[in-house]
């Protein structure tokens, strides 16, 4: 009975060594992975919606910011308007004809890129933060407190954030 114990116990040790190596090989692994190759497109860019664009067939989520859904409506004088199509309106008369380039190297769970893009010039993903027609989303804190502060886009009456919204529309029956 007592060599049984001690077999036992060896296997332990051993079992415990196998698991700290297979461990330790799987960490290597992931250290020496090179880092997703960045992705550059760049071309006349699709509205989806205000924070979601179409560029060089390749369908792009903006990057650090959250706009408002398009069928989400805000409230402004005591009146509901549909400011969530309207964002994506002014986002879509922003970049007009104009050649849009976006730069990413993840994608969502939803196999978007997520990037930042510009035109003209002008970051697409703080410019919808600093007029008001998208929230930051980790990225762009403090040009929202901006917008905030102005009172401009959908910050000129009261709204739920984007993500609040979703939340709710998935609540209802």
């Amino acid at each position: 009975m007592r060599d049984l114990f001690e077999r036992m116990r060896h296997n332990r040790a051993l079992d415990l060594l196998l698991f700290c190596l297979i461990v330790f090989g799987l960490l290597a692994v992931v250290w020496f992975l090179p880092e997703p190759e960045h992705k550059i497109l760049s071309g006349h860019a699709r509205v989806i919606d205000g924070d979601s664009l179409i560029v060089d067939g390749m369908e792009i989520r903006l990057l650090g910011i959250d706009s408002l859904e398009l069928e989400q409506t805000c409230s402004r004088d005591g009146r509901r308007w549909e400011c969530g199509k309207f964002a994506a309106r002014r986002l879509r008369v922003h970049l007009g004809s104009t050649t849009v380039t976006c730069q990413g190297n993840r994608f969502d769970q939803y196999d978007r890129l997520l990037a930042v893009c510009t035109a003209k010039e002008v970051e697409i993903n703080r410019w919808l933060v600093d007029r008001g027609w998208a929230v930051s989303f980790g990225d762009y804190g403090a040009v929202e407190d901006e917008a905030r502060k102005a009172g401009r886009g959908a910050w000129s009456g009261r709204f739920d954030r984007p993500l609040v919204w979703r939340e709710r529309q998935r609540d209802l029956p």
